[in-house]
């Protein structure tokens, strides 16, 4: 994704078409058409919205059902985070078009990604790449891409992303990757939401089936309590100053270890 992002932002400030070849499906970065900038030890720095999406997407079902299934299905709950994501900005805004289209496009994503994504693997397997698979490739970088490309003044992330670029600049979650990241996000999110048990229950189930449900000491944000607690309140106070999120540091902090709390009782 780095690689592809940094890229598109070369073709934006030279004036240049881009072509895209992703290798594995852990992101829509091929598509979207933003670059996320970090430093040279990897955080996040800020948004790059460029000009244009790539001007042409190379992307070959087979190598990417090829590559380590847990970049799949890191780019698999990274697309289910529009969806959470943009719910909530389309609920307070919903005459605002762009949100509509984006919300239409993710919801798309998702459900074809439920019910696709393990017929397709399982399929691969025997060296299969039926129209599963692409449209598996195509929900994670071709919908999940569009969605998060159309251009509003607000910001599509309610929380799950913003938690993602926090997260970024303590490094010891640097083994992890982004939709990994995203996914626990996901969890404090719908706390912060404060949806039913009922829902939480099902992203919990959901993102445990694809192995992406980890507590903030699993992300490497704490092996001790005292590490965990130093963690939040960097990451609460982070979140709100820097990404402007509706909810106080206090609830910020109550939800990230109430979420932390949930997945390991959820893992046992």
């Amino acid at each position: 994704g780095r690689v592809l992002d940094t890229a598109k932002a070369v073709g934006d400030i030279l004036g240049l078409p881009v072509a895209a070849v992703p290798t594995v499906g852990a992101t829509c970065a091929a598509w979207a058409a933003v670059t996320i900038q970090y430093d040279d030890i990897g955080r996040f720095v800020n948004f790059r919205n460029n000009a244009h999406s790539a001007r042409l997407v190379l992307a070959d079902p087979e190598v990417i059902l090829r590559s380590p299934v847990r970049y799949l299905h890191s780019g698999v709950v990274d697309t289910f985070a529009k969806l959470y994501e943009i719910r909530p900005v389309n609920e307070s805004h919903p005459e605002n078009i762009p949100f509509d289209v984006a919300l239409y496009a993710s919801g798309i994503a998702f459900d074809r990604l439920v019910a696709k994504t393990f017929t397709a693997e399982k399929e691969a397997e025997t060296g299969v790449f039926s129209s599963d698979a692409k449209d598996v490739v195509d929900s994670i970088i071709y919908l999940a891409g569009f969605a998060g490309s159309l251009k509003t003044e607000l910001s599509q992330y309610s929380f799950a992303h913003p938690f993602y670029h926090s997260a970024t600049r303590i490094t010891t979650t640097h083994g992890k990757l982004h939709g990994e990241i995203v996914a626990t996000g996901i969890i404090v999110q719908l706390l912060l939401e404060e949806k039913t048990e009922e829902e939480l229950a099902r992203a919990l189930e959901l993102f445990r089936s694809f192995g992406d449900l980890f507590s903030l000491s699993d992300l490497g944000l704490g092996e001790s309590k005292e590490k965990l607690a130093s963690s939040v309140s960097f990451l609460s106070k982070d979140i709100k100053a820097s990404f402007g999120t509706p909810w106080t540091e206090d609830e910020v902090s109550r939800a990230l270890f109430s979420a932390d709390s949930i997945i390991k009782d959820f893992k046992k």
